[in-house]
C-alpha cells in the first residue's frame, strides 16, 4: 500500500475509526449499492442502466460506456494517448481533453481487465455508489465523531436521487466520490495546518479533475466557499490563505497532465465549448420539495403531480433535485438548533448552492415571467454564468452534488442530535422512523436497456485484417460503441464535444458524401474516386444501417458499394448489410496535386476553405492556424516536398510543417506565391497507413478581405457569409451592407440593394406553400437593373418548384445548374452581365466586394503539393 495512503488510513485511525470499521462500512454501502441499482449487478455484461428497453446506440448510455474503454485500452497501448484519439473521426482524430472523459472510473476499469468492457464499467458504477458514500462517511463523522449520524450522511450523499437521475445516460456524473474528500481535507488543514494535511487536499482537489469537469469546476466554488468562510470566522487569516494557495498549486501539479492540455485546447482550439441554454437545464423552485416520478414513493400521488405541477420543468433528468422530506426535517427542525461552527458552515453551503441551482433566473411551477410586463427574478447563478471557468457549465441542476454534501453533514447533525436527546428511547425511535423513510424515499428503480449485438459485429470482430469501418450514413450523433468489440478505427462517431471544423470534410467529394448521405449527391462516385477513397483512408467494411433507407436506396447503395468502390457483400440481416474490401490497400509511388484538381477535395482534411479562385488560380485558404492535409500511403523511400503557397496581408509569415506530428519544415513566407521545398527522409512517410501533413502559421489567417471585385452599389462594402449543414452550429446566413448586418434562419437569405444602398431582405425555403423558386427567379427578374443580389444560404438551400439554377438565370447562372442543399452559398450577382461572385462546398462560404473589413492578418492559401521520389 502506498505510504501516503497509509499515512490517511493513519490518520482516520487516530480519529477513531479502525480499518475493519471502515471495512465494515464500506461493504454496507456496497450492499446498498448492489440493492438500490437492482438488477444491474446480474446484467454486468448484458444491460445497461438507461431509460429504453433496448439500448438506444445514439444514446448518452452508449457513448458514455466507451470513454473508460478508450482509456484503459490506451493506457496499455504504446502507439495511443489518452489525451487524443484518431479512432473516431478518423484520420484526424479527436481531443480527448475536452470530453467527459471519465478518466478516473477509466483508470478503475483496469484491475478489472479479464471483463468485457460494459461489465467493467457497470462494475465501477456500483462502486462508485459505495464510494462516495464511504467518502461521505469520512466527512461526517469527522464532524460529528458519531457513526450512526456519519453512516447516514454517507447516505444520503452516496444515493441521493440526483445520481439515480443521472445514471440513465449520464454515467460520467456517477463519479462523486472524491467530492467529500475535498471538503473534508480541506477543513482538516484549516483545522490543524499540518504538511500531511496541505498534501491530501492538494492531491484530492487535483484528482477531482480527473472525474469530470462540471465537478472539478463546482470543486473549485465550494473550495472558494469554505475558504471564505473560514477567513471570516478565523483568526487565523494569513495562514489559511498561505494553505490553500499551496493546496491549490498541489492541486494543479496533480492534474497538470490534463488540465495543461485541455486549457491549450479550450483556447487554442475550436472544439465546440456549448455555453448556451444555462436557462433551460436547470431546477425549479419547487424541485427540491417535490419526488421525481421515477422515484416509487411518488407512485401514490402521481396524479397529483400530473395535475398540480409543470412536470417537464420541475421533473426529470436536468431538474429533478429532491432532498426529501425527513432530511429537511433534520436539517432545519433538528439541525439548527445544534449546528457548531463546522454545522453552520455546511448549512450556510448547502443554502447557497440550493439557490444556484435555480439558474439564472427564478422559475416556480415552470414560470419564470411574472405580470404583464413578464419580470424576471434574477439570481446569483445569473453571475455565475459569465465566469470563465462556469460558463462552459450549462447545466446548473448539476451544482446540487454540492449542496447534498452540505446538507447531508446537516442532516447528520441533526441525527446526532436527536441520538444524543434525554429521551433516548423515544430519540431513537424518532431517527429510526426518519432514517428509514429517507432510505424509502430514495429508491429509485433503474432503468435497464439490454444490449443487443447485431450480427455484423462478430463477422468484424474475426478478421484480423487492417482496416476502417465507415458505418453508412456517417452519423455525427452515432457512438462508437460497438469499437470495443470490432477494434476497428471509425471515419466519424460522436462524442461529447467535436471541432466544428471536423465534419465538413466528410461532405467535400462525392465518393466521401456517398457515405455520409447518399440522397444529397451531385453525381453518383466513379469507379476511380471510389477506389482512391478506400486506399487513402483504409476503408475495409462499410455497414449499411438498413433502417435509413427504403428498398430503392438500399439497392443503389449496394451496387455503388460494389461497382465504385470495389467492395463485396459478405453479411445481411433485417436491420444491416455488411461489406467489405477484399484487397490488401497499396501505398502509392508518388502523389502530385493541383488546388484546381477535383481530387484535391479528398485532401484538404481540416482547417480549409472551399476551393476559390483567385487571380486566375484556384486556392484553398487556411481558415485557422493550423489546417491539415491528408497524404496516402507512400512506398518506403527518399521524396522531395514541393509546395506552391500563397499569401496576401502582412509579411513576412512563417510557416512550420509538420509530418505526422514531426517538424521536418520551417518557411518565411512572403507576398505572393511562395515556392517550398523539402527533403523527407526514408521512414518519415508511413507506408502502411495515411499519412498527415500539417501547415501551422504565426498569425491569425482568413479569407483574404478583397477577394471580391470593385464592382457594387457604390462605396457601400458588401460581405456574404454562408455555412451550410455541416459547419459550426449547423451554419448561418449573414450579410453586412455597410454597416447592417442580416442573420436568416435555415433556407435561403437573398437581399437586393442598389445604389442607395437601401436594402430588402427575404428569406426562401423549401417547406413553404408557395412555389419559392419562382419567387425567387421572379425578385431578381424585377429587381432595378443597377441592383446588387446577395445569396447566403443556411444549412438547407432547397426550394420548392422551380429549380435553383433557373431561379438565378437573371444573375449569369446556366439554368442547369445544380448545387447540393446541404452546402455552404454565398453569392454576391448583378443583372449588367457582370460575372457573379460565387463561393460553394463543405466548408464556410464567404464572398465580398472591395472595400469589406479585414478580417484577418494574413490569407495564406495553397496552390499546388508534390511528393516526387528521389
Amino acid at each position: 500500500m502506498p505510504t501516503t495512503l497509509q499515512s490517511w488510513l493513519a490518520g482516520l485511525t487516530r480519529s477513531g475509526l479502525t480499518r475493519r470499521q471502515i471495512g465494515l462500512v464500506f461493504g454496507l454501502y456496497l450492499a446498498l449499492s448492489i440493492a438500490y441499482t437492482f438488477p444491474l449487478a446480474l446484467n454486468l455484461s448484458t444491460h445497461l442502466p438507461d431509460k429504453h428497453p433496448t439500448l438506444d446506440l445514439t444514446s448518452d448510455a452508449a457513448l458514455q460506456s466507451w470513454y473508460p474503454w478508450w482509456i484503459r485500452y490506451a493506457l496499455f497501448s504504446p502507439d495511443e494517448s489518452v489525451l487524443h484519439s484518431d479512432w473516431v473521426y478518423y484520420p484526424l482524430g479527436m481531443e480527448m481533453t475536452m470530453q467527459p472523459a471519465m478518466f478516473l472510473h477509466g483508470v478503475m476499469t483496469i484491475p478489472l481487465f479479464w471483463m468485457d468492457i460494459v461489465a467493467a464499467n457497470n462494475t465501477v458504477i456500483i462502486l462508485s455508489f459505495a464510494l462516495s458514500g464511504l467518502a461521505a462517511f469520512f466527512l461526517g463523522y469527522y464532524v460529528t465523531r458519531s457513526v450512526p449520524a456519519a453512516l447516514f450522511c454517507g447516505f444520503v450523499y452516496g444515493f441521493c436521487p440526483y445520481k439515480f437521475q443521472h445514471l440513465q445516460g449520464h454515467i460520467q456524473l456517477m463519479s462523486t466520490e472524491t467530492l467529500p474528500l475535498v471538503a473534508l481535507s480541506l477543513i482538516r488543514l484549516f483545522d490543524k495546518p499540518e504538511r500531511r494535511n496541505l498534501l491530501w487536499a492538494g492531491i484530492w482537489l487535483g484528482l477531482t479533475a480527473y472525474t469530470d469537469y462540471y465537478y472539478f469546476a463546482y470543486s473549485l466554488l465550494m473550495v472558494g466557499f469554505i475558504t471564505a468562510y473560514r477567513l471570516i470566522t478565523d483568526a487565523s487569516r494569513l495562514t489559511h490563505l498561505r494553505n490553500v494557495v499551496l493546496a491549490g498549486v498541489l492541486a494543479f501539479a496533480f492534474a497538470a497532465p490534463l488540465i495543461v492540455p485541455a486549457l491549450h485546447s479550450a483556447t487554442q482550439s475550436d472544439y465546440a465549448v456549448v455555453t448556451a441554454n444555462h436557462e433551460k437545464h436547470k431546477a425549479d423552485l419547487l424541485s427540491p420539495f417535490l419526488p421525481s416520478q421515477r422515484q416509487w414513493v411518488s407512485h401514490p400521488i402521481r396524479g397529483l403531480l400530473d395535475a398540480f405541477t409543470n412536470v417537464d420543468k420541475v421533473d426529470g433528468i436536468e431538474h429533478a433535485i429532491y432532498i426529501g422530506w425527513p432530511l429537511i426535517i433534520l436539517c432545519v427542525w433538528f439541525g439548527r438548533r445544534a449546528l457548531s461552527r463546522h454545522g453552520l458552515m455546511f448549512a450556510a453551503l448547502s443554502v447557497s448552492f440550493l439557490i444556484l441551482t435555480l439558474g439564472g433566473y427564478l422559475q416556480i411551477n415552470g414560470v419564470e415571467a411574472y405580470g404583464p410586463l413578464e419580470w424576471k427574478i434574477p439570481l446569483p447563478g445569473l453571475l455565475l454564468q459569465h465566469l470563465p471557468v462556469f460558463e462552459g457549465a450549462r447545466a446548473p441542476s448539476r451544482i446540487y452534488i454540492i449542496a447534498v454534501i452540505g446538507l447531508s453533514v446537516w442532516g447528520a447533525i441533526g441525527l446526532q442530535r436527536i441520538l444524543k436527546s434525554d429521551r433516548i428511547l423515544q430519540g431513537t425511535r424518532v431517527a429510526t422512523v426518519l432514517v428509514a423513510v429517507t432510505m424509502l424515499e430514495y429508491v429509485m428503480p433503474p432503468g435497464m436497456s439490454r444490449i443487443d449485438e447485431p450480427g455484423w459485429v462478430e463477422v468484424v470482430a474475426r478478421d484480423k485484417k487492417p482496416g476502417l469501418l465507415a458505418r453508412i450514413p456517417l452519423f455525427p450523433s452515432r457512438p462508437p460503441f460497438w469499437q470495443p468489440r470490432t477494434e476497428r478505427k471509425e471515419l466519424v462517431a460522436t462524442l461529447g464535444r467535436t471541432d466544428p471544423d471536423l465534419p465538413p470534410y466528410y461532405w467535400r467529394h462525392d465518393a466521401l458524401r456517398f457515405l455520409k448521405m447518399s440522397q444529397h449527391l451531385s453525381s453518383i462516385p466513379t469507379e476511380a474516386d471510389g477506389g482512391y477513397l478506400v486506399n487513402l483512408l483504409g476503408i475495409r467494411y462499410a455497414v449499411v444501417d438498413l433502417t435509413q433507407f427504403n428498398e430503392a436506396a438500399q439497392k443503389r447503395i449496394a451496387q455503388v458499394l460494389q461497382g465504385s468502390y470495389g467492395m463485396i457483400e459478405v453479411y445481411r440481416d433485417d436491420t444491416s448489410a455488411l461489406f467489405r474490401y477484399p484487397r490488401d490497400f497499396t501505398p502509392v509511388e508518388d502523389l502530385s496535386f493541383r488546388t484546381a484538381d477535383r481530387i484535391a477535395e479528398f485532401h484538404l482534411a481540416l482547417g480549409w476553405s472551399n476551393r476559390k479562385a483567385h487571380e486566375e488560380e484556384i486556392v484553398a485558404w487556411m481558415t485557422r492556424k493550423r489546417s491539415v492535409l491528408t497524404i496516402p500511403a507512400v512506398k518506403a523511400g527518399t521524396f522531395e516536398l514541393n509546395a506552391e503557397v500563397v499569401l496576401e496581408g502582412e509579411a513576412p509569415t512563417r510557416l512550420v510543417t509538420r509530418l505526422n506530428g514531426s517538424e521536418f519544415g520551417n518557411f518565411t513566407l512572403g507576398r505572393g506565391t511562395n515556392r517550398i521545398s523539402r527533403r523527407i527522409l526514408p521512414g518519415q512517410l508511413k507506408s502502411d497507413a495515411i499519412n498527415l501533413v500539417e501547415f501551422e502559421v504565426d498569425r491569425a489567417v482568413g479569407f483574404p478581405h478583397h477577394i471580391g471585385t470593385t464592382a457594387g452599389p457604390g462605396e457601400i462594402p458588401i460581405e456574404v457569409i454562408s455555412g451550410g449543414f455541416f459547419t459550426e452550429s449547423g451554419g448561418r446566413a449573414v450579410m453586412r451592407i455597410g454597416e447592417e448586418l442580416f442573420t436568416g434562419r435555415r433556407g435561403l437569405l437573398v437581399g437586393v440593394t442598389d445604389t442607395t444602398g437601401q436594402v430588402d431582405v427575404l428569406t426562401f425555403k423549401s417547406n413553404q406553400e408557395e412555389d419559392t423558386g419562382a419567387r425567387l427567379e421572379t425578385l431578381i427578374r424585377e429587381a432595378p437593373a443597377s441592383a446588387t443580389i446577395m445569396i447566403a444560404a443556411r444549412t438547407l438551400n432547397q426550394l420548392n418548384g422551380l429549380p435553383l439554377g433557373q431561379s438565378l438565370r437573371w444573375l449569369g447562372f446556366p439554368t442547369d445548374t445544380k448545387m447540393n442543399p446541404l452546402s455552404s452559398l454565398a453569392i454576391i450577382g448583378w443583372k449588367d452581365g457582370t460575372a457573379p461572385i460565387l463561393d460553394y462546398g463543405a466548408s464556410w462560404a464567404m464572398v465580398g466586394t472591395a472595400g469589406a473589413r479585414k478580417l484577418c492578418d494574413a490569407s495564406v492559401g495553397l496552390k499546388a503539393i508534390e511528393f516526387v521520389r528521389q
